[in-house]
């Protein structure tokens, strides 16, 4: 029972705390909040396309491709479907090559066809990869936003500004990008994962097709071909990642400023009091005399 209460309460201060932040952190973490939403809907859709109907099929390619080898055609055919990816192009290329199809117009055909599927396998890529780059950039905007609030405050504050209230200001502002930062880490540890499935597919594809083209069945042992395609999961993509530099120096340029900022003041306070006290000196030595 007492374990119990102790949950709840630890929930409860969580719900609070998670509820203070959102408040604190203003329009830019609800705007971030939003899009980890989006991610994790887009996760949940890949992962049911890429484990219901697993694309690569692996089985039914092995047990295929050693029936093609060994001349039984048929049977080989007969271990495939249409429903997973690797499979189905195999499955065209298989019939293509046992009806006699003219190699230029299977080759389109296939090329045509497998580009079809892993465009499939990549639809909302895209979309995460932007959640990747968009999410610490608008973290750094609500943390320059905060920042220019807290100067402000500073300067409506006049000689008396608190360092508790700059201090205040910055972690308000500091903490959008951390939520930033929050989002786009494991949405791009996502997007890598999921860009690596489609590249796995696309090699099992040439892997396949090529065994079809090259390793001819025992009754067409006499007919050359061969697989003149090489498939690319990405074409002329190069990698790209989100760059932490600008945000890092951001930080430290943040935080160096409130160590100068917090000197700077502590310095003032000090000539001020000196200057009180000098100021009181001769009224002292007056009333002593």
């Amino acid at each position: 029972m007492a374990a119990a209460v102790d949950n709840a309460e630890t929930a409860r201060t969580l719900a609070e705390t998670l509820q203070d932040w959102l408040v604190v952190g203003g329009p830019v973490v609800w705007i971030l909040l939003g899009m980890s939403v989006v991610a994790l809907t887009i996760l949940l859709i890949k992962l049911w396309q890429f484990y219901v109907p697993a694309p690569e099929g692996s089985r039914a390619v092995r047990r295929s491709l050693a029936l093609w080898h060994q001349g039984h055609t048929d049977d080989a055919i007969a271990q495939l479907n249409t429903r997973q990816t690797v499979p189905s192009i195999l499955l065209l290329a298989m019939r293509g090559k046992r009806s006699g199809t003219d190699q230029a117009l299977l080759r389109e055909e296939l090329e045509r066809v497998a580009t079809f599927r892993l465009n499939q396998l990549k639809m909302l890529l895209r979309p995460l990869e932007v959640i990747a780059n968009l999410a610490p950039l608008l973290g750094l905007l609500g943390t320059v936003l905060g920042m220019i609030v807290a100067f402000q405050n500073m300067e409506a504050a006049g000689s008396r500004v608190d360092p508790s209230v700059l201090s205040g200001g910055i972690w308000q502002a500091l903490l959008t990008t951390a939520v930033g930062l929050a989002v786009a880490i494991p949405t791009v540890a996502v997007h890598s994962w999921l860009e690596r499935r489609v590249e796995r597919v696309a090699a099992a594809i040439n892997d396949a097709v090529t065994q079809v083209f090259t390793h001819q069945p025992k009754s067409q042992s006499n007919a050359s071909g061969r697989w003149p395609m090489q498939l690319e999961a990405f074409p002329g993509k190069k990698r790209r990642g989100i760059s932490l530099t600008p945000l890092i120096d951001v930080v430290f340029i943040l935080l160096l400023f409130f160590m100068l900022s917090s000197n700077f003041m502590h310095w003032r306070q000090i000539s001020l009091s000196s200057a009180n006290q000098t100021e009181n000196t001769p009224d002292e030595i007056l009333w002593c005399a």
